[in-house]
């Protein structure tokens, strides 16, 4: 995430892990990702993802 920042990309960025653990998910958020998830995610829980987001970053 911090290379995507650097260049001044305002992207969102989820965050990916194959562990749940708190401090993981403290971290990414702190970093600046919008959001996480957790491997093996459900395909649904993504799309509900994209969902929320993109609404974010369009202004609607």
């Amino acid at each position: 995430m911090g290379a995507i920042r650097r260049h001044g990309q305002t992207l969102p960025v989820v965050f990916l892990s194959a562990f749940g653990d708190r401090a993981t998910m403290v971290q990414a958020t702190e970093m600046g990702a919008v959001d996480f998830l957790t491997k093996a995610f459900r395909a649904d829980s993504l799309l509900g993802l994209i969902q929320r987001i993109i609404p974010r970053q369009s202004g609607g």
